[in-house]
């Protein structure tokens, strides 16, 4: 090939690779938090987006989109 110097095609794989290593132990994902996370979504974010579709034919859209990412992300800081 043109240029090429005998170098490991995967040689940037590997390099990546160890960056970081595997964890000795992994957690449950599915805690008290993730089951918060669905309630309020299913109780609370769906039912104000069919609310304001039938009312004025819009939806939440993306501000409420954000308003729940960065409210989430503060809970599981604590």
């Amino acid at each position: 090939m043109l240029g090429s110097k005998n170098r490991n095609p995967n040689q940037e794989i590997e390099e990546y690779r160890d960056l970081m290593q595997v964890p000795d132990r992994f957690e449950n994902g599915f805690t008290i938090k993730a089951i918060l996370g669905v309630l309020f979504v299913a109780f609370i974010m769906v039912p104000g987006n069919m609310y304001l579709s039938l009312m004025i034919g819009g939806s939440l859209g993306a501000a409420a989109e954000w308003v729940t990412i960065i409210l989430f992300a503060e809970i599981t800081k604590r």
